[in-house]
């Protein structure tokens, strides 16, 4: 590094110097602002998320707890920067002298000098050789250990919970009813036992193939019907009722015609042909319906009771609360019913007796 001889090269050095130190009190502010702002950020997951979500099954919203960090960050920056001011040439000089370790105040003392001091020329020979030897030096520490660990730790704990919290959602509310998944169970609403075969699933697939092809048909013969439709709109409606009908019968898509007929009486026969279709697939649809295939599951009867069997009265017995010791006792607290039927096994057992 060139020597210095003259004030205004050595100003101008210092100038540099005392923008290093305007820089190296923003990096602290920046520092004590990531502190705070984990601290922040901690304290909103602590008492705006964590705690209402295990005491009250609410949250406050990430919203709050970010607001919670930002305001922790201007805080510690402005807790850095509160006796902050723009270091002038003089300050510069002193932090310059702070690094040497045998300080002659050469660097002060030559910005106050008059140049046409008797000291001058020697005062600026000392003055710029402090200032080689104090650039040399290395410069103060600008973060300690200690707190670097610190910060560090805050702002990695903070993170951790903050991604937590974002990451944990909205808490459930004890007593709320949950909507039943009918991913799993799709054929919940039909099938109350909750097993179905393979075989009442296809038939309900065809049913509900059966009818919305019906449908298919039915808003297509409207459409031919409708004289105030264009020719391009019926034959679309024709094209979907023939892709419909492929679909559930090939047999029956042979007889319609590919092309609409030209004139209004044809295109009436073609709808009441799609319309006696459209009939068919609903009774075909009513049949399997009918015959069981969309049953639900049952004990395995079928259901029907035997009409043809004349209901009997049977005879009414009393509650027993007791038995008593005497026979002659125990008749008399029957049902007259009760007693008749006993006397006519006591008949019919001293016949059998006598033969």
């Amino acid at each position: 590094m060139r020597a210095v001889t003259t004030r205004s090269e050595l100003e101008a050095r210092l100038r540099g110097v005392a923008a290093r130190l305007v820089v190296r009190s923003l990096a602290r502010a920046g520092f004590s602002g990531l502190g705070g702002a984990g601290l922040g950020l901690g304290l909103g997951v602590l008492f705006l998320d964590a705690l209402p979500r295990l005491l009250f099954s609410s949250t406050g919203g990430v919203l709050p707890v970010v607001l919670c960090g930002v305001a922790g960050a201007i805080a510690g920056a402005a807790l850095s920067l509160r006796r902050f001011e723009a270091p002038t040439l003089h300050d510069a000089a002193l932090a310059l002298e702070a690094r040497l370790a045998h300080d002659t105040g050469a660097l002060g003392a030559a910005l106050r000098v008059d140049d046409s001091s008797a000291f001058y020329r020697p005062l600026m020979a000392q003055a710029g050789a402090d200032f080689v030897s104090a650039a040399a030096s290395p410069a103060p520490v600008l973060i300690s250990t200690s707190r670097l660990v610190a910060v560090s730790l805050i702002a990695l704990a903070s993170g951790v919970a903050f991604a937590w919290a974002v990451s944990a959602g909205a808490p459930a509310v004890e007593g709320a009813v949950t909507p039943p998944d009918t991913t799993a169970a799709g054929w919940a609403p039909v099938d109350i036992g909750g097993g179905r075969s393979e075989a009442d699933r296809a038939a309900l697939r065809e049913v509900l193939g059966l009818k919305e092809t019906a449908a298919t048909l039915n808003r297509a013969a409207t459409t031919l019907r409708d004289a105030g439709a264009s020719r391009p709109d019926k034959q679309r409606a024709l094209e979907d009722a023939k892709s419909a009908i492929s679909s559930s019968d090939t047999a029956t898509m042979e007889i319609l015609p590919d092309e609409l007929p030209g004139d209004a009486d044809g295109q009436s026969v073609l709808a009441d042909k799609l319309d006696v279709i459209a009939g068919e697939l609903k009774g075909r649809a009513s049949g399997i319906e009918a015959d069981g295939g969309v049953a639900t599951r049952d004990s395995g009867g079928d259901g029907g009771f035997n009409h043809d069997v004349a209901p009997r009265n049977l005879a009414l017995f009393t509650v027993q609360t007791g038995r008593s010791a005497s026979p002659r006792g125990m008749l008399a607290t029957q049902t007259p019913e009760r007693r008749a039927m006993a006397q006519r096994a006591v008949a019919a057992l001293e016949r059998i007796r006598n033969e």
